[in-house]
């Protein structure tokens, strides 16, 4: 599993949007 894919899964679980806002920040 990529590590994208991880942080995906890992943000629907928690508060989606929020989560992916600060991946994209990174």
């Amino acid at each position: 599993m990529s590590t994208i894919t991880k942080r995906y899964l890992s943000c629907h679980r928690n508060g989606f949007k929020k989560c992916m806002l600060k991946n994209l920040k990174k």
